[in-house]
């Protein structure tokens, strides 16, 4: 095997700028788990966690973001005391050089028969890992915002509000009616996504954000101009907006009513609550965590700097929404287990 060392330093910048990639990006994965007492499962703690790259090792994260979470030193989770169940993997794609999002994607999910890498890039297209390089689907129409694992199935949601069933083997297909076009024009595509329900329901929620994302002065932001190269070919993406942070107002929650076909606003989520993360949007029976409001969709606004967020509730029916103050708040109980049983992964 020849020695790269001895090759010429002109030769081997000119090599490392064409490993500037998509050979570049791996799969990143975050696990959401339930943490229970082994003398007593009725209730738990919803945890997130994830492996290192290098090390392999696992560690704790923000409750809904990315980042370490840092609230607690202990660093091992002792089986004989807790009873450690997966509730929800997420995936985002990453530099491998770097442990950054890769922001040319804005979902990221693995399909649930092959196991293979599906996202969405900033182009609004679905595209698949086929192993060597990022694949198209044929037919896709409108722009894609959200990508959801449900039940082993992978579905896409568009601008419009149409659900599409995702296949690397067989395509992508319409599955269901669209929203109509009150609704579909009342959120911008980036406030839209589509979240799993316990009894196999698919529910899309609109989150309603102080001002308009589309009537924004978009002099005032920042972007920046990449290329997703994939089987077509080399795909410029158009200006990315950046540096606009709005605050959420409150959510509404649309399924598909089974005597008209249509989407309907949902009123009442029932025994559930949605945990809607930075990463992936999924739901839990709130009777099965610590201080979890039925009824009630769990979130956080980003802010300027990524680490800083706040972790909130919205309440379905009266449409207030509470600000966690404090750890021990009785509400956020479900993502802070109690230190003093050194729970952390």
């Amino acid at each position: 095997m020849a020695d790269w060392s001895n090759l010429p330093t002109e030769l081997l910048g000119l090599i490392a700028l064409h490993l500037l990639s998509v050979l570049d990006i791996i799969r990143f994965r975050a696990i959401f788990s339930r943490v229970t007492l082994s003398s007593s499962s009725s209730k738990g703690w919803l945890i997130k966690h994830d492996a290192e790259l290098i090390d392999k090792t696992f560690r704790l994260l923000s409750p809904l973001s990315r980042f370490p979470f840092r609230l607690f030193r202990c660093r091992k989770i002792n089986l004989l005391k807790f009873n450690v169940t997966e509730i929800h993997p997420t995936y985002i794609v990453q530099k491998q050089r770097k442990k950054q999002a890769d922001k040319r994607f804005i979902r990221a999910v693995v399909e649930g028969r092959n196991d293979r890498l599906v996202v969405i890039c900033c182009d609004r297209k679905v595209r698949y890992w086929n192993g060597e390089m990022w694949t198209r689907f044929e037919d896709q129409v409108g722009e894609l915002c959200d990508l959801i694992v449900h039940q082993g199935m992978t579905y896409a949601l568009d601008s419009r509000g149409i659900i599409w069933w995702i296949s690397p083997a067989r395509g992508i297909f319409r599955y269901g009616p669209a929203l109509n076009d009150d609704i579909a024009k009342s959120c911008s595509w980036r406030d839209r996504s589509l979240v799993g329900g316990s009894c196999g329901d698919l529910y899309i929620v609109d989150r309603i954000v102080e001002g308009n994302r589309r009537e924004m002065n978009f002099a005032t932001f920042s972007f920046f101009s990449k290329v997703i190269r994939d089987d077509v070919g080399n795909t410029p993406l158009e200006r990315e907006e950046g540096g606009f942070y709005p605050r959420t107002l409150g959510f509404k929650v649309y399924k598909i009513d089974d005597d008209s076909c249509q989407w309907e606003e949902v009123k009442s989520l029932g025994g559930n609550a949605f945990v809607m993360a930075t990463d992936t949007r999924f739901s839990v029976v709130a009777s099965e965590y610590y201080g979890c409001l039925e009824n009630s969709i769990y979130f956080t606004d980003e802010h300027k700097r990524a680490k800083d967020y706040e972790i909130k509730v919205f309440k379905l029916d009266d449409g207030s929404i509470t600000t966690m103050s404090g750890y021990y708040q009785d509400c956020f109980q479900m993502f802070f287990p109690n230190r003093r049983w050194n729970v952390v992964v």
